[in-house]
């Protein structure tokens, strides 16, 4: 009957004890009566697709839902992780949505703050959860708020147009996005 054991037919015909001693970790399956009186000889390794050699044990509920939980868990990880997500934001304080306002009118139309898409200044998303910022230059307030006043490359400088207050407001939006 090829190169099947018969002598590892069970009484259903089947050949269920055609398998490894071992499981797929590598663990060893003392519950199989012809693995712990150590026969070797009945062993055959049944990694084939034959119909005659299925054993689906292997299939019990805890396993035929790993795959769902797996899947469930990898989209909740991506999801929470999202910055974007309108459920993950809180309401802007009084100070935070003056300085909103304050990056409309000033920042906006050279910075992003809402994707991540480069206009003609680099995208603000994020900019303080980062280690440095686009420039190369450690992402720390004082070094966010020395390039607005001072300018940098094509960005002109804000210490005419903005007061400290302004100032003050932008930065607290700015570590909101």
């Amino acid at each position: 009957m090829g190169p099947w054991n018969d002598r590892a037919k069970d009484s259903t015909g089947s050949r269920s004890r055609c398998v490894s001693h071992t499981s797929v970790q590598g663990l060893r399956l003392p519950h199989r009566p012809y693995v712990a009186s150590g026969d070797r000889r009945r062993y055959r390794c049944c990694f084939t697709r034959s119909p005659d050699c299925v054993d689906n044990r292997w299939l019990r509920p805890c396993h035929q839902l790993l795959l769902p939980i797996l899947v469930g868990l990898a989209t909740f990880c991506f999801t929470a992780c999202d910055s974007s997500s309108s459920a993950s934001r809180r309401p802007l304080t009084v100070e935070e949505q003056h300085g909103r306002e304050v990056f409309e009118t000033s920042c906006a139309v050279c910075h992003n703050a809402y994707t991540k898409e480069p206009l003609q200044g680099p995208p603000l998303v994020g900019m303080f959860r980062k280690q440095a910022l686009p420039s190369g230059m450690p992402a720390t307030d004082q070094h966010v708020r020395d390039t607005i006043v001072t300018g940098r490359r094509n960005m002109p400088p804000f210490n005419v147009v903005l007061d400290e207050k302004q100032l003050n407001d932008l930065m607290a939006f700015l570590h909101t996005l």
